[in-house]
């Protein structure tokens, strides 16, 4: 037996016993990054559904104020409407009132003439 294969032979029990060792620090340290990129994750995932929460009652708040504005807009644009139509018959009425008065002076007026 050479002396280069003397020297890479190793005891099975002490080649376990590095290998139990070197092992439990490497899965040790697998478990550390897989509970790191676990609780990242569910960071992020948090974060992302708060945000979306968020931005689905701004917008929902937003269109709600947009109805609103809306609603608003077409009373006052109801009520100008309505305004503006009493407004017009009540002065028909009244031209239509002081034109009938004119004609029925006129009418007694000539009347009286003759």
């Amino acid at each position: 037996m050479s002396q280069t294969t003397a020297q890479i032979r190793v005891p099975p029990v002490a080649a376990l016993a590095a290998i139990e060792e070197h092992g439990s620090e490497f899965w040790s340290g697998q478990l550390l990054k897989v509970v790191v990129v676990v609780v990242v994750v569910v960071v992020v995932v948090v974060v992302v559904v708060v945000v979306l929460v968020v931005v689905e009652v701004v917008v929902i708040v937003v269109v709600l104020v947009l109805v609103v504005a809306v609603v608003v807009i077409v009373v006052v644009v109801v009520v100008a409407v309505v305004v503006i139509v009493v407004v017009v018959v009540v002065a028909v009425v009244v031209i239509v009132v002081v034109v009938v008065i004119v004609i029925i002076f006129l009418i007694v007026d000539v009347s009286s003439e003759l």
